[in-house]
Parts: C-alpha cells; structure tokens; sequence
C-alpha cells in the first residue's frame, strides 16, 4: 500500500516538472551566453549613440559598422530595432530626437558581409554597401 503523498502519479508528475524546469532553463541560459545575442544588443546601443552624437556634431561626420551580417535594422522615428534574421526577438534602443532635424525611416535586412555607414552633412542618412 502507498503511503500518503507517494503514489506513482505524483512521482511521476514531479519528474515531469523537473524535465521541463531543465529545458527551460538550458534555453535560457544558452541565449544568455549566446555570442549573437551581445552583439545585437551592442550594435543596437552603438548606433543610436551614434545618431545621438550625429545630431549635435559640426560639420561632416561619418561612421562605419563594417562586416555585418544576418541582421535587421529597422530605424524609425526615434527607435532602433535591431533583430537576428533567424530570432523574432528584437533589441530596441530609444534615442533623442530634436524635432527641427528630418525624421530617420530606414529598414535594412543586412545578409551578407556588409558595411552600415550613417554620415551627416546637413541632414544624417544611413547607406548600406554589400562587400
């Protein structure tokens, strides 16, 4: 006879938690450490930076991200979105807007080695080049 709290189907229910504890947590660990998912996060922050610094310098000013690759860049507005071609999990960045400079609307998908450049002579515009 089973005791109280011992039946095979609440063992079993508890290992089954536990499996599923330990996938969850591999995924969650893995996409932590994952070398992809800094880099976006540091392409992301990097370019609005960039913009930000863009918006106030003189003169002509030019920045290059070179070899790129499996990315999007979405710039819209004031945001940033940067999301791997193989994730739906985007990195967002917000960066200031002064409302007299021209509004930013850009959509690059990046798939090969590419190189990003956001120049400024009176307005800042993005250009993509494959390589």
């Amino acid at each position: 006879m089973h005791k109280k709290g011992d039946s095979p189907l609440e063992t079993q229910l508890i290992w089954a938690f536990y499996i599923i504890l330990a996938i969850v947590a591999y995924f969650i660990i893995s996409d932590i450490t994952s070398e992809r998912s800094f880099f976006e996060d540091f392409i992301v922050r990097e370019t609005g930076l960039s913009i930000d610094a863009l918006h106030n310098s003189p003169g002509k000013t030019n920045v290059y991200y070179s070899n790129l690759q499996d990315i999007n860049v979405k710039i819209k507005e004031n945001f940033i979105e940067v999301s791997s071609l193989t994730k739906n999990i985007p990195k967002i960045y917000s960066f200031t807007r002064d409302k007299t400079l021209t509004e930013l609307d850009y959509n690059f998908n990046i798939i090969n080695n590419s190189t990003l450049k956001i120049s400024k002579e009176k307005n800042i515009y993005l250009e993509l080049k494959n390589e």
